[in-house]
């Protein structure tokens, strides 16, 4: 079907300009990701799909619509779009086309709060809402009533898991509730990495964290066997491909590992993910909106990925946890219910959104980069009377994360043996007891560490980091041209500097009256004060030495 006159291609420049303009008035063109795609509504059984068009393709849809042309001063010939005009036109950026963010198979959650629910293009989130199912509308104001149904929907099928604490069930309704929330919140937000963690197989960790959210969002399960090289390249030609998935899921991690490393920290904080497609020449830039998650048994997380991740423990109390009857089969009963449960959420995100931002309830919560996310999944779910999102986090995190639990014990060990002074990493290297609780990578548990690698690669790398109230210091010893450290305990530099500070006090508190008659006592009591050392741990000491002059030590 030809839409506009004859294009000479034979004058490329004219031609492009022309067919950029005929392209941005096409209804199904559009931007992604800087490259050009055609939605084919027949895609996916119907469902509808973006696809990629290369200078091929591309050529094809200009030859079932327009008359293209080479125009010599004899002849007009008709031809086929030339590859390089169309590999020229696939490069659209800035082109004018429509820009799309992302192929949500649901209701959209749009920037003010309101829900997008009509099947096509939304140019104000500039999402393609493409439901899958028919979802019965969402109230704009929800009323009590509404919250209450939707609080009962979601309780009825996600609140049957062997959750260990009350929080881990809020921490599950937020894990759905993000990929709802991607074109509500800023581009910057970032939502932390879920991990789905369990006791022991059976308990329902990949139907919870990777099979329930590909079932109502669309996920990509992705294995994490692989190294880190190759899982990235795999993960790039599959989020390329699979332009509609919410959800990365990376399902069964090896029981008792530790999710740690660049790779993941980049994966979660990056805002755009990029690498080469295996077998092309292709380096996309996808931007991460995605809701990352993984499940295994007795997992933990390390280094800086505590601060990155909200946990979700289930603890059976079954032997076997496969053979425990229950009335009924999750994943089934959650495609069946599948826009009900939808539904209920998004009443729980519009019945907060729905009032005006600066009265709504906020409960702030700080979490780095992923403040924003916390903060409005807390309000959400408080708003919506399910309680104890992000409690006893501390206490949560400080079981999960491997490090810190290693470091902890490393330094209270390295104080009770040394003492609170400087030493030389040789001094812990050659002590036995030591030397089995120096922290190890997870590929070197056995190797021995000597002092170069204890110092340079252990305790330079965590100066000044905070493990169970203590961090070491460093300093450079020019006689001995080596560097010293010391394990110091942060409340115990605070009592020596009240001490301190009361001793300067007394100093010129005294009137000259008084000064003979307490001259006696107040030297006992500075003596005492001073003696104080900052590598002590007996408060007890320092709150006695400081009390005759009003100084409270606080633990």
């Amino acid at each position: 079907m030809t839409t506009i006159d004859p294009v000479d291609v034979a004058d490329e420049l004219t031609a492009r300009k022309r067919l950029r303009r005929w392209m941005s008035r096409q209804p199904d063109l559009y931007e992604f990701r800087g490259t050009l795609h055609r939605w084919d509504a027949d895609a996916e059984e119907g469902a509808g799909a973006l696809v990629m068009m290369d200078a091929d393709a591309f050529a094809d849809y200009c030859a079932d619509r327009i008359d293209t042309v080479k125009v010599s001063t004899t002849t007009t010939r008709g031809v086929l779009l030339p590859s390089r005009l169309a590999k020229a036109l696939l490069r659209v950026k800035g082109a004018g086309l429509r820009h799309v963010v992302s192929v949500d198979r649901l209701p959209v959650v749009r920037p003010d709060g309101t829900i997008a629910s009509s099947r096509g293009y939304d140019p104000v989130s500039r999402r393609i809402v493409a439901p899958v199912v028919d979802i019965k509308p969402v109230p704009d104001s929800p009323t009590v009533d509404d919250v209450g149904a939707a609080r009962g929907v979601l309780r009825e099928l996600f609140g049957a898991f062997p959750y260990a604490e009350d929080s881990d069930y809020a921490h599950t309704i937020g894990m759905y509730l993000a990929p709802m929330l991607r074109g509500f919140l800023p581009e910057s937000a970032r939502a932390p990495l879920h991990v789905v963690t369990a006791t022991g197989p059976g308990s329902g960790k990949s139907y919870l964290s990777a099979e329930g959210l590909e079932a109502l969002y669309g996920a990509r399960r992705m294995s994490a066997e692989q190294s880190g090289r190759e899982l990235q390249k795999t993960l790039i030609a599959a989020l390329e491909k699979d332009t509609g998935a919410a959800v990365v899921a990376f399902d069964n991690f090896v029981t008792g590992g530790r999710v740690t490393g660049p790779q993941w920290a980049k994966w979660i904080t990056e805002p755009v993910i990029s690498g080469r497609v295996i077998g092309t020449g292709r380096t996309p830039e996808i931007p991460n909106r995605f809701l990352w998650t993984v499940n295994g048994n007795q997992i933990r997380v390390g280094e800086d990925m505590g601060r990155r991740s909200v946990v979700i423990s289930l603890a059976s109390t079954a032997d076997d946890p496969s053979q425990v009857a229950h009335s009924f089969d999750f994943l089934e009963e959650l495609v069946a219910r599948r826009s009900e449960v939808l539904w209920a959420l998004l009443v729980l995100v519009r019945h907060w959104t729905s009032k005006p931002a600066d009265v709504r309830p906020v409960r702030k919560v700080q979490l780095g980069q992923f403040s924003a996310w916390m903060t409005a999944v807390a309000s959400i779910l408080d708003a919506g009377g399910i309680g104890g999102f992000n409690e006893n986090r501390d206490a949560r995190m400080a079981a999960m994360d491997e490090q810190a639990a290693e470091f902890t014990r490393f330094y209270t060990v390295v104080r009770e043996v040394i003492g609170g002074g400087w030493f030389r990493a040789s001094k812990v290297s050659q002590n036995p007891q030591l030397q089995d609780l120096i922290p190890r990578a997870a590929d070197g548990a056995d190797r021995r560490i000597g002092h170069r690698l204890l110092g340079r690669g252990v305790l330079r790398p965590q100066v000044g980091r905070m493990y169970g109230g203590m961090r070491v210091e460093e300093r450079w010893d020019a006689h001995a041209k080596s560097f010293l450290y010391r394990i110091v305990s942060v409340e115990a530099q605070r009592v020596a500097k009240t001490a301190r500070a009361v001793v300067e006090t007394v100093k010129g508190s005294f009137a000259p009256v008084r000064l003979a008659r307490l001259m006696d006592e107040g030297r006992r009591r500075r003596a005492a004060a001073r003696v104080v050392r900052v590598e002590s741990a007996d408060y007890a000491r320092a709150a006695k030495a400081l009390a005759g002059f009003g100084a409270v030590v606080r633990q």
